[in-house]
């Protein structure tokens, strides 16, 4: 995409993003960076929402085959689950 490029380094601050992945659909990417954050986002890096997954830094993200969860995984090999929208899945 013409100018993501000069838009990454904001996405996540001073954090480096670690990895990123669009949905099945490519309508949106989830992406994670070492303070252990994730952001779903459009593919314009336009941010919808913030998720605190992790207290350490956070190394993978990927999206269910429905688009509506994803799952999280951690350096210290810790894993979550997440609804697109809410809060932490049980």
């Amino acid at each position: 995409m013409p100018g993501t490029r000069s838009l990454l380094p904001q996405a996540h601050e001073a954090s480096p993003i670690r990895c990123m992945e669009f949905s099945h659909s490519g309508l949106f990417l989830l992406s994670c960076d070492d303070a252990g954050r994730v952001k779903f986002s459009r593919p314009t890096l336009e941010v919808l929402q913030v998720y605190q997954a992790h207290k350490e830094p956070c190394r993978a993200v990927t999206f269910s085959p429905t688009d509506y969860k994803f799952a999280t995984g951690g350096w210290a090999g810790m894993g979550g689950s997440w609804r697109v929208g809410e809060e932490r899945m049980a």
